[in-house]
């Protein structure tokens, strides 16, 4: 079986390098890091180059801004792999499909089918980063509100599949759920 570990947190809150550092200490022999942000913009393109630089050579990188499930289902099965970020990866879904809610709970539920079949197939560890969106303020616009929606949604199924959640907060991450059975 393989194992599926959730890293949530607000942004910066250490989510990323925590997640890194424990994924770092495996010795399997492949690691992935699956990407899921796009370049768009000059500040995106230098968080990016910074990410790569942090990761180093050892992390083989697939770049999945929309094919998540399809990045999750290539995974070999004993690999070690982060997705960063399910945050960003649903966001590039919501500007694609115009914020269709349907189409992004249905990005959803593929990733999720994908994450289960890993855990079935696999010996692996996988790392899925996301932000905790629902503790800012409330967006005025009703397709935002959708996405932080959609988000917490894919948040709290992530969490109720994996074997273990932490919560970062200023750079510490803190276990709120561990468990062999996948239960709390």
């Amino acid at each position: 079986m393989g194992n599926l570990t959730l890293v949530t947190g607000g942004v910066r809150s250490g989510k990323s390098s925590w997640t890194l550092k424990q994924a770092g200490l495996s010795s399997a022999a492949h690691k992935i890091f699956i990407a899921t942000a796009e370049p768009f913009d000059d500040e995106m393109r230098v968080r990016i180059s910074d990410h790569q630089t942090e990761r180093g050579a050892e992390w083989e990188t697939v770049e999945a801004p929309l094919e998540l499930p399809g990045a999750v289902r290539a995974l070999g099965k004993d690999s070690t792999a982060i997705i960063d970020c399910c945050t960003v990866w649903l966001g590039n879904i919501w500007h694609r499909t115009s914020g269709d809610e349907q189409k992004m709970m249905d990005a959803v539920d593929d990733l999720l089918t994908a994450l289960r079949e890993f855990k079935e197939r696999s010996g692996g560890t996988l790392y899925m980063v996301t932000n905790e969106v629902g503790w800012g303020i409330v967006p005025p616009e009703p397709d935002t509100r959708r996405y932080r929606d959609v988000i917490g949604k894919l948040n709290q199924l992530v969490a109720s599949e994996a074997d273990e959640v932490y919560m970062c907060v200023a750079g510490i991450a803190v276990s709120i759920k561990k468990s062999q059975s996948g239960s709390i």
